[in-house]
């Protein structure tokens, strides 16, 4: 029987892109200044960001050692489970995640909601204060993304009974500096024009609650995502069809010549490339 003994960092020997240049999808690194992957293993208590900007997050009130869920869910092996009673993922605040004023910005989260009664009304999923918000409201079984401080037009969301519950579900809300917009599995549900600012503040950035204070959200978290920039449609349509897209790592073919004058290793068989591609 094989065990599989948690990892206090991330694992890349399962064949994914450490950085943007090694991946089959580059475009998804542009602008990428926080992404967290449950799916690349247990990291105990810390959630590591894997985008290069080292805004690891950090689980407060959980249990690494029950926590850290497997999924059978392609694309999302892993995942975190939230109880939706005190427990949730501090990000802390720093340069690369901070927005304000007309930034363009990208929240993109997958979620698994596992019981609609099991979470409060308006149970944040990802949020900083209550500046940029993306929350699951259960009254009405929808996805709201808000950007506070513009007034009129500062919020969209999916419409009624949009999330499947005990399903997985993707949420991207992007803001190019002038159309929020928001997208469920892939799919465009609203879009607003704001005028004025957003944002601005210096505070941390939570995973399923409100600063540690309330709205807790109970179900799984998967892959997340920040851009300093608005996704692109088929960028969202990407992500929706694999959550681990951004990791996929690039196949490199080597030219016949070069193998030829004995400069690639012998070891560079099928069960090689099988390994890092």
């Amino acid at each position: 029987m094989l065990v599989w003994v948690p990892s206090h960092t991330p694992s890349w020997k399962q064949g994914f892109a450490r950085y943007g240049h090694q991946s089959a999808n580059p475009g998804l690194w542009k602008g990428l200044v926080g992404l967290w992957v449950p799916g690349l293993g247990p990291t105990g208590l810390t959630l590591r960001d894997v985008s290069g900007f080292g805004n690891h997050g950090t689980l407060t009130n959980m249990d690494p050692a029950t926590d850290w869920v497997t999924t059978g869910q392609r694309g999302i092996p892993r995942a975190l489970e939230l109880s939706g009673v005190g427990e949730d993922i501090i990000l802390p605040f720093s340069s690369s995640l901070a927005f304000g004023g007309t930034d363009a910005i990208t929240l993109a989260l997958w979620f698994k909601p596992l019981d609609l009664q099991e979470v409060a009304s308006g149970a944040r999923l990802l949020s900083q204060g209550d500046d940029i918000v993306m929350r699951f409201a259960t009254d009405q079984n929808e996805v709201d993304f808000l950007l506070t401080g513009f007034g009129d037009g500062d919020r969209v969301n999916s419409g009624t009974d949009t999330i499947n519950i005990g399903e997985w579900n993707l949420a991207v809300g992007t803001y190019d500096g002038s159309q929020i917009q928001l997208y469920v599995n892939g799919v465009l549900t609203d879009q607003a024009t704001p005028s004025g600012t957003y944002g601005g503040i210096s505070s941390d950035w939570f995973v399923g609650s409100n600063d540690g204070s309330g709205s807790f959200y109970g179900g799984q978290i998967g892959p997340q995502g920040i851009w300093k920039r608005a996704l692109a449609p088929s960028e969202n349509q990407q992500l929706h069809e694999d959550p681990m897209a951004h990791l996929r790592r690039r196949i490199q073919i080597f030219p016949a010549a070069v193998a030829a004058a004995g400069t690639i290793l012998p070891q560079m068989t099928s069960a090689y490339l099988r390994t890092n591609a």
